[in-house]
């Protein structure tokens, strides 16, 4: 699906990597296999049509009710919000709204199995909303804080992507995940609505290249124990 390293990316259309019909738990077991065998899984129609557009909702009434604010980078000390560096908006998802108690429980799903496959100690899962407006986008970078300031934090492993964009995603509309997998060619994915990428958290460096029209996600992080709140 991409192509050789030293030569430009494919990308990775989602509706090329799965069956349409959504059967969750076969799901988990294809991501699983992905990421243990290359490091990173991209699943199209990962979740039911009625689920997605329940988040998509969601997502739209709490950025109606000015709830999204701007991401930053780091975590405690190191925390800091920067545009040169990352311009989406986010709102971390909390487990009394509807659309997003149904998203956490499919990741649980998903972290026991990963938890079963590889003894990892997935504990928690931490999740938000993003919209990257006109323009927007977030420079290379891994998800794994090496610099944590709270005693006790637990480290984020494996990183997700949801995205909630209206199908299908045009050719021109920008804002692809890309992936730099260690001895792999580039991937670069399409941020097609209802597909799903898994990824190591702390191996696999990404970027989200500039968005031409609003461009809406979950990014989300399976984690290990940890104390430290979310920023």
């Amino acid at each position: 699906m991409a192509t050789t390293s030293g030569s430009e990316p494919q990308m990775i259309p989602a509706n090329d990597s799965v069956e349409t019909i959504v059967v969750w738990p076969d799901l988990i077991r294809i991501a699983s296999e992905q990421l243990f065998e290359q490091g990173w899984a991209v699943i199209a129609n990962a979740i039911p049509p009625d689920l997605l557009r329940a988040l998509q909702l969601e997502l739209q009434e709490r950025d109606g009710a000015n709830e999204l604010y701007r991401a930053g980078i780091g975590r405690g000390s190191t925390h800091q919000v920067t545009g040169k560096v990352r311009g989406d908006r986010i709102a971390w998802l909390e487990p009394e709204w509807p659309a997003a108690a149904a998203y956490l429980a499919l990741m649980a799903q998903l972290q026991a199995h990963l938890n079963e496959m590889g003894f990892l100690g997935l504990a928690d899962f931490e999740a938000h909303y993003a919209i990257y407006d006109l323009g927007s986008f977030y420079r290379r970078h891994t998800d794994q804080h090496i610099e944590v300031s709270v005693l006790g934090a637990g480290r984020r492993i494996v990183s997700t992507v949801l995205y909630l964009n209206d199908v299908p995603w045009p050719s021109d509309g920008g804002g692809e995940l890309v992936l730099y997998p260690p001895e792999q060619a580039t991937v670069n994915i399409c941020p097609e609505g209802g597909s799903l990428v898994v990824f190591w958290s702390d191996t696999i460096v990404h970027e989200v290249l500039p968005a031409q029209q609003a461009r809406r996600s979950i990014a989300g992080w399976m984690r290990t124990r940890g104390s430290e709140l979310p920023v």
